[in-house]
């Protein structure tokens, strides 16, 4: 599938590059009088259509071309590391962290900070470690004698 996008990609490109090239060609016509204004006008709208739509498809599969994996490797670093991550941060690194932890943001009304609502990645992690904690720890089959 990856490759099948590369090879589309590669292909958006050429067309892209060869309805810049018309452009070219179209601005030159104009520039001998070759062709008036009004047509001028009228193929410049156009082929600037086909190369809006060229840069939305271009983009769409830039985003189908991102490794799914590595996305992943990203995100299971920053769960793990939040703390340390804040406290290395730089203010506007800091910022985006809290954009990412909390995106609601944390309530503040009358001088004093309310509960924010966490990523559900985090709530359910908690729920995780609820569960855990809950256990009873396992000794192995024989009884536990005292020394």
């Amino acid at each position: 599938a990856e490759a099948n996008v590369s090879v589309e990609l590669a292909n958006l490109n050429k067309r892209m590059q060869k309805l810049e090239e018309k452009r070219v060609r179209l601005v030159d016509l104009l520039a001998e009088q070759r062709i008036t204004q009004d047509a001028y006008d009228a193929a410049g709208e156009k082929l600037e259509d086909e190369l809006r739509l060229a840069r939305v498809e271009r983009r769409e599969l830039q985003i189908e071309q991102i490794d799914v994996g590595s996305l992943l490797d990203v995100a299971e670093v920053l769960l793990q590391n939040v703390a340390s991550m804040w406290m290395e941060a730089t203010p506007e690194q800091k910022q985006l962290l809290q954009r990412v932890v909390l995106p609601q943001g944390v309530p503040y009304s009358d001088g004093k900070l309310g509960n924010a609502e966490l990523l559900s990645v985090f709530r359910y992690l908690r729920e995780i470690q609820d569960e855990e904690t809950s256990l009873v720890a396992h000794t192995g089959f024989e009884p536990v004698l005292p020394p």
